[in-house]
């Protein structure tokens, strides 16, 4: 998460305004990853950080739609095997790693109540709001010879620390990155250089 102060941050309530959605599919092996990956480096797209196969896997979204499984099956599987799991690498995967349990569960809560009204609706919303932006904002750019205006996206992803490795940048991208730190939770919610808004 980075940029300058939160100019119209706003809390996603629910994330899914205008937010289109792209979706990868293919047999494995067949090289879904790679490009999504690529399409995710487009300016006018976003790379989900992890593969997250709730809307597409068995017991997923189109059994739930298709009435093969309950809306009480598919939340569970949510909260037990989508939330945390350990590969067969012992690597630990699941949603964890993008919130926290308590947005998890909120998340969930819209869902479940958006499911009673519109089912295709409510899976929208809840796609958005496991995967879409923590916060959204409009900002202008005034440089000597021109302006540019940008729409930005801002992720979370909850990982350890690691050392960042600059080997690979420009000349004009190690001028441009002067320095970098790990914030911490508390640090975030108490400095302007994110979003306004940083979930709980």
């Amino acid at each position: 998460m980075s940029g300058a102060a939160g100019v119209g941050a706003r809390p996603p309530e629910p994330r899914s305004s205008g937010l289109d959605i792209v979706f990868i599919g293919g047999t494995g092996r067949s090289g879904t990853h790679a490009l999504a990956h690529l399409l995710g480096r487009h300016s006018d797209l976003a790379d989900v950080p992890i593969e997250a196969r709730f809307h597409c896997n068995k017991r997923g979204m189109p059994d739930l739609l298709d009435g093969r499984i309950t809306v009480a099956a598919y939340l569970a599987k949510l909260r037990g095997f989508w939330w945390h799991r350990v590969r067969v690498d012992g690597r630990p995967r699941g949603l964890y790693n993008l919130m926290r349990e308590a947005e998890f569960e909120a998340a969930l809560e819209r869902f479940a109540a958006a499911w009673e009204d519109d089912p295709v609706a409510g899976c929208r919303g809840l796609f958005c709001d496991l995967l879409g932006p923590i916060a959204t904002r409009h900002v202008v750019h005034g440089y000597s010879d021109q302006v540019i205006e940008q729409d930005e996206s801002f992720y979370l992803a909850m990982v350890e620390p690691f050392e960042v490795d600059i080997s690979a940048h420009t000349p004009d991208e190690r001028l441009t990155l002067k320095q970098y730190r790990w914030w911490s939770h508390d640090d975030l919610r108490h400095t302007d250089v994110t979003p306004a808004y940083v979930p709980d």
